[in-house]
């Protein structure tokens, strides 16, 4: 009885100790680092803080920290046309590499709303290749709808 006990008991401790902010990796200590930044200061300093925070974190493909972030630096500082496109692509290159196959059909289907955009037309070519046929549909009728003109265009114009 008592050994079980012991062995449940370090079974806790050890699942509950977690590594501290300095043995992170990277990307997560400087994320924790520049929100520290948005504590301090006066608010165009807090919000300069925000807005490295949601670089950082779109960087990262962290579009739901990004977009805490955001909620946070439009009530300092207003919108920020910008940053809210940012985090909107943000938001879809996540949703399009999402290991669910209906979130990556959904986002599929609101990136193809956003064609002739240079990048919602690389976001469809890059979903051709993914590995459910419907998510494959779904990116090849927002291009069809786009149409070889303006699809040409564009290609021409990121070319140059």
């Amino acid at each position: 009885m008592r050994r079980e006990s012991y062995a449940f008991l370090s079974l806790i401790v050890v699942g509950c100790a977690a590594p501290g902010p300095d043995r992170l990796p990277s990307p997560k200590r400087t994320l924790i680092k520049a929100r520290e930044a948005t504590l301090e200061g006066t608010p165009t300093e807090r919000a300069a803080a925000h807005r490295r925070v949601i670089e950082l974190c779109l960087s990262e493909g962290w579009s739901d920290e990004a977009a805490l972030d955001y909620l946070a630096l439009r009530q300092l500082a207003g919108e920020d046309e910008r940053l809210l496109e940012s985090l909107a692509w943000g938001v879809l290159r996540s949703a399009l590499r999402a290991s669910d196959p209906a979130r990556r059909l959904r986002a599929a289907s609101a990136t193809g709303r956003l064609v002739p955009s240079p990048q919602a037309l690389r976001l469809l070519n890059a979903g051709l290749d993914d590995p459910h046929p419907e998510v494959q549909i779904a990116c090849a009728t927002a291009l069809g709808r786009a149409g070889w003109g303006t699809i040409r265009a564009t290609i021409d114009a990121c070319e140059a």
